[in-house]
């Protein structure tokens, strides 16, 4: 199965995902990503990556994975096509099913991710940031403006399963995830995985 996660930046991509994988983790689940989960730091099911290396050599079966900014990892509709990103793409996208693996990316728009993997993605889940209003409705807020911890903060997430255009909304109180990660975390450019040429 493959999901993406897609908003504006500070939207709470990455504190959806967060949410999403130390539920995966908890219920003793594998996990692989590229961002640093503090509560799941020292878990052995959960392990840390830095690069598209890392991500190819691995044993990927049965395993959840999540990659944040998934543009930066060769995964956008203009160099997913190199050929040294095209054993990752191959590996993630068309394998998933016959590893067994649940693959979770995040990006800003949808339209700028690598086609075959917009093609294969069966569930997107649209974010937004929302305070709650005096009458309790949720309330959209500006996606990078700076929330006061003190504030009670939520995301909204629609799902939307992409086959069967069967959506639903949920929310989930953003404060319980305030320090799950580091939202400063900068992820890096990666060039795909280049084979060594022989002398």
């Amino acid at each position: 199965m493959i999901s993406g996660i897609i908003g504006t930046q500070g939207s709470g991509k990455t504190m959806t995902a967060c949410m999403f994988c130390i539920e995966h983790v908890r219920a003793g689940g594998k996990l692989i990503t590229n961002i640093d989960i503090n509560e799941l730091v020292g878990n052995p099911n959960y392990t840390k990556i830095d690069s598209l290396k890392q991500l190819v050599e691995m044993d990927k079966v049965n395993t959840m994975i999540f990659i944040d900014e998934i543009i930066l990892w060769g995964l956008d509709c203009r160099s997913s096509s190199q050929k040294e990103n095209k054993q990752l793409t191959m590996e993630l996208i068309f394998q998933c099913r016959k590893h067994r693996v649940k693959l979770f990316y995040s990006a800003q728009q949808f339209t700028i991710i690598d086609k075959r993997l917009r093609d294969q993605t069966d569930i997107l889940f649209e974010v937004t940031k929302c305070i709650k209003g005096v009458d309790s409705r949720m309330i959209p807020i500006i996606s990078n403006l700076e929330i006061d911890s003190s504030i009670e903060c939520f995301i909204k997430v629609e799902m939307l399963h992409i086959a069967g255009n069967i959506s639903r909304t949920f929310f989930f109180r953003a404060n319980d995830y305030f320090n799950a990660y580091d939202t400063l975390q900068i992820q890096k450019t990666q060039y795909g995985v280049k084979e060594d040429k022989k002398k």
